[in-house]
């Protein structure tokens, strides 16, 4: 899997920087990464009601919906400096805090859009991260 998803990866076993191990589990975590990445998913759930329709996608285009459609959206960002993500300058490789927080923000733009006056959101987002905004 790993010459086949990562080969690159390969050469870094050899050097002995990478264990196969750290290899595996840094091509699964890509894997998985990528496919959350893909703008329009199949895995909109269907219900036998159609007032409800649910989306689990990215939050950051969502225009297949109209102004002010939404009643909810909760939405779980990638956290600012708690891990390397694999897309360079994506949301959560930030240097600074504030860098993070504003694109943050711009990353949320749609959200405004789609969710109606009467509407709630709810952002997930760990109170440890926060912590190091005191810088």
């Amino acid at each position: 899997m790993i010459d086949r998803e990562n080969p690159e990866l390969i050469d870094l076993i050899d050097e002995g920087l990478y264990s196969i191990n750290q290899a595996y589990l840094h091509t699964k975590r890509t894997l998985k990464e990528n496919r959350a990445r893909l703008e329009f998913r199949e895995n909109i759930l269907s219900t036998n009601n159609p007032d409800y329709r649910f989306f689990n996608k990215c939050s950051s285009n969502m225009g297949e919906l109209a102004d002010e459609e939404v009643d909810l959206i909760f939405t779980s960002p990638p956290y600012w400096n708690k891990r390397k993500y694999d897309v360079e300058g994506g949301l959560g490789n930030e240097k600074k805090s504030n860098e993070y927080v504003s694109n943050l923000v711009n990353h949320l733009e749609d959200c405004k859009r789609v969710l109606n006056k009467k509407g709630s959101f709810y952002l997930n987002q760990i109170s440890n991260s926060f912590n190091t905004f005191k810088n």
